[in-house]
């Protein structure tokens, strides 16, 4: 399932109904649209997965403006562009990987739901065009320790 909802709304998503389910989160928090919502150290996915413990939780598709994925809809795209992709298990960041390769992008893996936070609303990975090579230098350079 795809979870592109203000985030506001993706915090009160049913656990009930989406237990056993994938959830690629593609919103990302906005305090003024979304309301004050207490992440405590968390990002914002990580806060997600607490609310919905019988889901699987992958960031993803949440850092390229809608503009730029219509772009790519009925043509070649000029230049490659990385989409990075987190997640604790790797058959959800499999799922969104492939995702990605089908709209025309590419994935760039960045491991544990954790790291979302690096390309998240405020991340220092947020709303940046990127090649893959640029992309995992740039991941490598905002979270050097989890890199490594």
């Amino acid at each position: 399932m795809l979870d592109a909802l203000p985030f506001g709304v993706s915090v009160k998503l049913s656990a009930a109904k989406l237990g056993g389910k994938t959830l690629l989160h593609a919103s990302n928090y906005y305090a003024k649209r979304d309301g004050l919502v207490e992440l405590g150290d968390l990002s914002q996915s990580e806060y997600l997965a607490l609310r919905l413990p019988d889901t699987q939780i992958i960031k993803a598709f949440n850092m390229m403006f809608a503009s730029e994925m219509q772009s790519r809809v009925d043509a070649e795209p000029e230049q490659e562009l990385a989409i990075f992709v987190a997640g604790d298990e790797e058959s959800g960041r499999a799922i969104a990987k492939t995702l990605i390769h089908d709209a025309k992008f590419v994935a760039v893996d960045a491991g544990s739901l954790a790291r979302g936070r690096l390309f998240e609303s405020g991340g220092p990975l947020y709303a940046k065009r990127f090649n893959a090579t640029k992309a995992k230098a740039e991941l490598a350079l905002a979270d050097p320790v989890a890199s490594s």
